[in-house]
């Protein structure tokens, strides 16, 4: 136990209190005051249960005036207050003045500023790095290239390495693309055009095949010939067609090749007998393969040309129909995907005067007609079905 620790004992009546007052400073020492009353005349009645103050308490008591407390509060605000220092204040730099605060730079912040580099300075730092190392890597590979092109020994290569990279070289070919049964189309359009009875003809005792002729003397000479006729709208539906963008192909009536020929569409050019046949035997006509299980896109293509070839020449169409029109020996020799027809522009008898003087009309009617079936955004033509086939 601690020797400043005392114990608590007992203390008789009869034994005398041996404790020493404590100090107490006079200012603390309790005294009794005179209550004080104030009366009209000014003067202060003593209270009679308490004893009169001495002289030299009375010299002390002093009465508290309004002024005294006015300046014990100036004299507080004039003390400043006690401010603590905070720990490792003294290492620290002093700040100036408040009037020189505006130009004060902290040292210690100032060195980390300084230490770290400008956000504009480093971007161009890294482009001229980026810049610099592709220059590098390009300069590299060019020495590379002219050394091993120019300082290259012929033996770097083994003859064995040369002869099979030589092999492979010589077995290369083009590929060829196989042909599809399905119609293939391109953003050019191609149209093939038949002039019909051109060219070499198929008997070899003749020179030129004139087809039908019209020979109105007797005397072996034609005033009129299909070929003429034939050839003169052949050429200016070419130059229609090419005007619309197409690709045009002219064809002769038994040229090599239409066999197994493609294009968007083919038309061959015909005109019908000059025998005055009678009543009956005039107007257009137009014909597509009779096989129509495999041809049915023909169907379409011949509708479209019935309607806008009348329309354009005023002519009426001819019902009527040949072997040679059914049978048409392009419709055997051309691929299965071509649209192919064949038209008959008219009778050399009864529409004589048409197909003479109006060779235009009639180029155009068959013109608008394939534009109808390869442009039907362009022609809206409902296509109308085709009678039954009579014989005439």
């Amino acid at each position: 136990m601690s020797d400043n620790f005392d114990m608590p004992r007992f203390i008789s009546d009869d034994e005398p209190d041996e404790t020493p007052e404590p100090y107490v400073p006079d200012f603390l020492t309790p005294r009794s005051y005179p209550s004080i009353d104030s009366i009209p005349d000014g003067t202060q009645k003593p209270d009679p249960d308490m004893a009169e103050p001495s002289a030299e308490d009375s010299q002390s008591i002093k009465p508290f005036l309004e002024e005294d407390l006015t300046t014990f509060d100036e004299e507080a605000e004039e003390k400043p207050k006690q401010q603590r220092t905070p720990i490792g204040a003294e290492h620290q730099p002093k700040a100036p003045p408040p009037e020189e605060q505006s130009t004060f730079v902290n040292p210690a912040l100032a060195r980390v500023a300084a230490a770290q580099p400008r956000s504009e300075f480093r971007e161009v730092g890294e482009i001229w790095l980026a810049f610099r190392t592709f220059v590098i890597v390009v300069f590299a590979a060019l020495i590379v290239a002219f050394i091993f092109s120019y300082w290259t020994p012929d033996s770097f290569l083994s003859e064995e390495f040369k002869g099979e990279l030589q092999a492979v070289s010589s077995t290369q070919t083009e590929a060829t693309a196989l042909p599809s049964p399905l119609p293939t189309f391109s953003s050019v359009q191609k149209v093939g055009i038949i002039t019909g009875h051109s060219g070499p003809p198929l008997n070899p005792a003749f020179e030129i095949d004139p087809g039908a002729i019209c020979d109105d003397n007797n005397d072996g000479i034609p005033e009129l010939t299909e070929l003429s006729i034939n050839t003169a709208v052949a050429q200016r539906l070419a130059g229609l067609l090419l005007q619309e963008g197409f690709e045009v192909e002219m064809l002769e009536e038994w040229d090599d090749r239409i066999d197994n020929y493609r294009a968007s569409a083919l038309v061959s050019i015909h005109t019908n007998t000059c025998e005055n046949l009678g009543f009956g035997a005039n107007g257009f006509n137009v014909q597509g393969s009779s096989n129509a299980a495999v041809r049915d896109r023909d169907e379409i293509l011949v509708n479209c040309v019935v309607q806008t070839y009348g329309v354009s020449t005023g002519l009426p169409r001819h019902f009527g129909t040949s072997p040679d029109l059914i049978d048409y020996h392009v419709f055997r020799e051309v691929s299965i995907d071509t649209p192919t027809i064949i038209v008959e522009l008219g009778f050399m008898f009864a529409d004589r005067q048409t197909l003479i003087e109006r060779p235009d009309h009639m180029a155009l009617g068959i013109a608008n007609g394939l534009l109808c079936f390869l442009k039907p955004e362009q022609f809206r033509i409902e296509p109308t079905p085709l009678p039954s086939n009579t014989g005439g």
